[in-house]
Order: structure tokens, then sequence, then C-alpha cells
């Protein structure tokens, strides 16, 4: 059994789960994160908040309601 550590989860990744959220309400990023990696739910809410402390994504008060910044949308681009 291998042990991820929050660095196997991208700022990519974290970006394309947050732009998913904002397609499907339902979802939240760090639930993405967790199914997509087979991870716990903590460790994918930390690389979400690794995200945001980069400047990527905001989020305001809650995951829920995050959002990608001009920053994070470049990411994306360059995919």
């Amino acid at each position: 059994l291998i042990k991820m550590k929050r660095s196997d989860i991208t700022n990519k990744e974290v970006c394309k789960a947050v732009e998913q959220c904002q397609k499907e309400w339902d979802k939240l990023p760090y639930k993405i994160l967790a199914e997509k990696f087979g991870c716990n739910k903590k460790l994918a809410s930390s690389a979400c908040k690794r995200a945001e402390r980069d400047g990527l994504i905001g989020c305001g008060i809650y995951l829920r309601t995050c959002w990608l910044t001009e920053k994070g949308k470049q990411i994306l681009i360059k995919l």
C-alpha cells in the first residue's frame, strides 16, 4: 500500500477539480480529489488549501464556494 502525500496532488489537479465544481454544484473539490486519487478527504482538503495559499483558487470562508483566480485559470489554459 502506497501512502499518499499532499505533493502527489498537483495544483493543476486542484484547479481541474475546482473547475468541475463550478459545473456541478453538488460536488466539492476535495471530494473530487479524494475519489480520483483514492486518498482521504483531509489530504485532499490540504491540497486545496495549498492552492489557495499559492493564489490559484479563492474560497472565502468555505471550500464549497471556491473559484479559480486568474492565476488558476492560466494553469488550466496551459493544459
